[in-house]
């Protein structure tokens, strides 16, 4: 009886899985871009950096590639490229150790990370959130998309470089 009931549960579990992935790829899409868009990075220092405007605010998102030893639950798989989005098309990318800034205009945006692999192609490490920019404004986020405070990002600021970054064609 037991077996049956945990059984029945699984399935009626497992039932529900394509309509959710479905629903995860659809949102994605919604912040991110055309998952099939690859992207080369560079560690670029001493890159100029946008500043927030009257009209603008500045997103930092920041890998700061630590070290296995330092990694906290939900720390992302190292190695690998994670593809900045934001309101459905891809802006850029970022790899271990560096960072990606970049202006916003005011108002609601979804952001969105997902991680590229040189070896198993597009890989379902997805972040995903909201932000309401507003004017004059400075925002960190990881490549979780958890937002950072901004002493603490100033200091993994210091030990990352600009990534600049092209789409393969």
């Amino acid at each position: 009886m037991r077996t049956t009931l945990m059984l029945s549960a699984c399935l009626l579990i497992s039932a529900f899985a394509p309509a959710q992935s479905a629903y995860i790829t659809q949102q994605a899409q919604l912040a991110c871009g055309d998952p099939s868009v690859k992207f080369d990075v560079q560690r670029a220092p001493g890159h100029p950096l946008p500043t927030p405007t009257k009209n603008t605010a500045v997103v930092y998102i920041l890998e700061p590639g630590m070290s296995v030893n330092h990694a906290k639950v939900g720390t992302p798989i190292y190695g690998f490229t994670h593809r900045i989005g934001l309101d459905g098309k891809w802006i850029g990318a970022v790899v271990q150790g560096a960072y990606l800034a970049f202006p916003v205009s005011v108002g609601v945006h979804r952001l969105c990370t997902r991680g590229q692999s040189w070896f198993f192609g597009t890989v379902n490490l997805v972040s995903m959130t909201q932000l309401n920019a507003r004017a004059d404004a400075t925002y960190y986020f990881t490549i979780t998309l958890s937002q950072v405070d901004p002493d603490e990002a100033h200091l993994q600021l210091a030990r990352s470089v600009p990534a600049t970054s092209t789409a393969r064609k």
